[in-house]
């Protein structure tokens, strides 16, 4: 983080403006993330016939809370004798439903594969130090029938894994980062960009502070989200590797830190079903506050 220094001292200067600071590098541009994003979603399995455009639609689920699914959906566009198209924008498609998860998926593969990587290296080194240090353990308690330089050895690879353990780790976060900021910027242009084809109709049923709701709100959950996302097979992975070194150390005495494990799942799943529950009624009143700011600002343009 070398090059942050000349912004550092300069902001310690005068305040910064916009031509202090350096420009975006192409991959973290809306307009190349978008057109990326739009590519991948034309070129999914469902949407390989000629004459399928992309449309876009917001769906909201029954209790109407900022949970909102944006549910990308492509439909066919009729063509008659003249050639002219038909476009239906806002209503509901009975067409199959592109999925945007596959979509995201495709676009950041190689960004999501990176951090794959990182995060496997780091839980795997997370594991290695203290083999080590029990190597380290072994060879102090009877040093005097060991060649030296065992103990050297020991020594340099605590520290060589150490530090490109925590390489992996600052690697990982930053590419978690990267592609979390990359995906809310995508649904934030993908949101946009069907606010601005919203039909008559379609707009009766959608407030600005709901739309805005969603670019702001839930495409940041969605940024949130991939730092942890890696967690679904990590923690599985950590927990195996972990009562496999413990059976080798302390036998089957380890059942019982794993009985208390088990005993305390129903208690975890209890607390974050509640925890939805209580998130998801948050996220409604906070749709009813900025519909009822919304129309208060809009009696307020009209007196």
């Amino acid at each position: 983080w070398w090059w942050m220094n000349g912004l550092i001292w300069r902001g310690w200067r005068k305040a910064l403006e916009d031509s202090d600071l350096t420009d975006l590098i192409e991959g973290d541009k809306s307009q190349t993330v978008t057109v990326q994003f739009n590519n991948n979603w034309q070129c999914g399995p469902q949407n390989m016939h000629y004459g399928k455009e992309i449309s876009f639609h917001l769906e909201t689920i029954e209790d109407s809370s900022s949970s909102d699914i944006l549910l990308l959906e492509h439909s066919q566009s009729p063509r008659d004798g003249d050639g002219e198209e038909h476009r239906r924008v806002g209503t509901k498609q009975h067409s199959e439903n592109q999925s945007l998860v596959l979509a995201l998926a495709r676009t950041f593969k190689l960004m999501l594969l990176r951090s794959f990587v990182f995060k496997l290296c780091n839980d795997l080194l997370a594991f290695t130090s203290p083999l080590i240090l029990k190597a380290m353990i072994n060879y102090t308690s009877d040093a005097t029938q060991q060649p030296q330089w065992k103990g050297y050895f020991y020594a340099v690879m605590l520290l060589v894994v150490a530090v490109v353990q925590s390489l992996c780790l600052h690697q990982y976060f930053q590419s978690c980062i990267t592609v979390g900021m990359r995906i809310r910027t995508t649904l934030i242009g993908a949101v946009y960009r069907k606010a601005l084809m919203l039909s008559s109709n379609a707009r009766k049923t959608r407030t600005v502070g709901e739309i805005v709701n969603l670019m702001s709100v839930d495409s940041q959950k969605c940024m949130e989200l991939m730092t942890y996302v890696n967690l679904v097979w990590s923690a599985p992975l950590q927990i195996l590797i972990a009562l496999v070194l413990l059976w080798f150390t302390m036998g089957p005495s380890i059942f019982a830190g794993v009985g208390v494990m088990v005993l305390l799942i129903p208690v975890n799943t209890c607390v974050a079903a509640l925890t939805e529950k209580l998130q998801t009624k948050q996220m409604t009143y906070k749709d009813s506050r900025t519909k009822l700011v919304n129309e208060i600002l809009n009696g307020i343009k009209v007196i």
